[in-house]
């Protein structure tokens, strides 16, 4: 028995290590020899294996975290304050559905990393290699969906959309501008007219909260209005 462990664990692809989180924090298990590392560092989400399974990879708050399993240093990878990290381009899988993860991330391509401000509602994807990253999507209010690339991560599309948008599919070559191949419902020019405000408050417990006010088509602020409101769990 290694030890009392999260419902989630995360095993390196050669079952050497497993990572599980406990109060906030991950430790790092030796599967061969039965040994406990705590890594030193909070607020690190999903973990990733590289390949070769001596660095993991913590997506995290302002920053994408790079653990040394040999040195147990860790280093800030990729630095972007304000916002969250994901890896997109990253092997994952599901041992027997059991809460036993993998994620592996090759070093040896580029690594495609998504950004998120939560607080701004913005987002922004980002191509990580040779210890530099370029911008792929830059920050953007827009819903972006379906990213896709080629082997050699110079040419993306995908899906965007906003509130006063319909959906639309762009192309991008990296250096150059992205380029709109389709857009859907052209002919609707009364959507343009939408619009919405961002609502910041504070509940009871200090927690920042958010709401999105959405006026109506062609709102006139000198007339009255009734709200219908959608309360969800944050």
């Amino acid at each position: 028995i290694l030890d009392t462990i999260a419902p989630k664990l995360y095993i390196s692809w050669n079952g050497e290590y497993a990572l599980s989180p406990k109060n906030q924090e991950w430790y790092l298990y030796h599967i061969p020899s039965g040994s406990k590392t705590l890594i030193p560092g909070r607020g690190l989400d999903a973990p990733w294996f590289t390949g070769d399974g001596v660095t993991v990879l913590f997506e995290g708050d302002s920053a994408l975290w790079k653990y040394d399993i040999q040195s147990g240093m860790l280093t800030e990878a990729v630095v972007c304050k304000g916002y969250k990290t994901s890896i997109i381009n990253g092997e994952w899988g599901v041992i027997n559905g059991n809460g036993l993860y993998k994620q592996q991330v090759n070093l040896s391509k580029p690594v495609v990393i998504k950004l998120y401000n939560r607080q701004e509602n913005v987002t922004s994807y980002v191509l990580w290699r040779n210890g530099k990253f370029e911008t792929i999507i830059p920050p953007t209010t827009r819903y972006i969906q379906s990213l896709v690339y080629n082997n050699s991560f110079d040419c993306f599309s995908w899906l965007e959309e906003d509130y006063n948008m319909p959906p639309r599919f762009v192309y991008k070559k990296i250096g150059e501008k992205e380029r709109v191949l389709y857009q859907s419902n052209k002919e609707d020019k009364d959507i343009l007219s939408l619009k919405q405000e961002i609502i910041q408050y504070t509940n009871s417990d200090s927690i920042p909260l958010q709401g999105i006010l959405y006026y109506p088509l062609n709102y006139d602020p000198y007339r009255k209005y009734p709200m219908v409101v959608l309360i969800y769990e944050r």
